[in-house]
């Protein structure tokens, strides 16, 4: 379960191309917040609270049940488990797990620069500095995320992952509200209406949930 929290947590950082990496974890660091702006609204994504978790655990469960009964017209079983499809694909000759390692050898090394710029922000660096953690930070984001897409591409009918990605996008609908009348209030009437809602504006704030409940974000190191 852990390689597949892992998978989704790379899938979502990789639209951070359209976000101010360094002022995004400045923010974060400083606020447990994130703030942006699509289409002239206002909008933020915060920190779960115990009861959202609590009502995450409840839907997550309803939709363990839905896929695990899930069936194809011939009456076989629509998903398999993660483990049955790695098994499958050893056989034709695809080791998912080789690909496991490249991409947590990548996870070390971005991690690593993660902590070390959030030091560095304390200090008020230069442009010069800063640029130098950007860029190899992008470097190893852009080979995690070619890895990462392809054993997604390979996995992605798996239970696991169908499961990772409902938990990451009902934390993203949970935890994003807009203002309106200079009042916040939640973004989405309903779970529905945020899979309904503009890719751009769920690939946003799918990005900052994430990054509120990844654990090298929140880590006292970079407070």
């Amino acid at each position: 379960m852990e390689e597949v929290r892992e998978t989704e947590v790379q899938k979502v950082k990789s639209n951070l191309e359209q976000i101010d990496t360094i002022d995004t974890i400045k923010h974060l660091i400083e606020t447990n917040e994130a703030h942006f702006e699509y289409q002239g609204i206002k909008y933020k994504v915060r920190r779960p609270t115990y009861q959202d978790r609590q009502e995450l655990s409840k839907k997550r469960s309803e939709k363990h049940i839905e896929l695990l009964r899930a069936k194809n017209t011939d009456g076989t079983f629509k998903y398999l488990a993660e483990a049955d499809l790695r098994k499958l694909y050893k056989e034709r000759g695809i080791d998912i797990g080789e690909i496991d390692i490249k991409i947590e050898n990548y996870q070390i090394k971005e991690r690593d620069l993660l902590l070390k710029l959030g030091k560095l922000l304390k200090s008020n660096p230069n442009e010069s500095e800063i640029q130098i953690y950007k860029d190899e930070i992008q470097t190893i984001r852009t080979s995690i995320s070619l890895l990462v897409t392809e054993r997604t591409n390979l996995l992605d009918i798996s239970i696991d992952q169908q499961m990772m990605v409902f938990i990451y996008s009902y934390f993203a609908y949970l935890l994003t509200d807009k203002s309106v009348d200079e009042k916040w209030v939640h973004a989405w009437n309903t779970f529905d209406e945020f899979l309904n809602a503009d890719e751009r504006l769920v690939n946003q704030a799918g990005t900052y949930s994430t990054l509120l409940i990844s654990d090298q974000l929140i880590n006292n190191d970079l407070k």
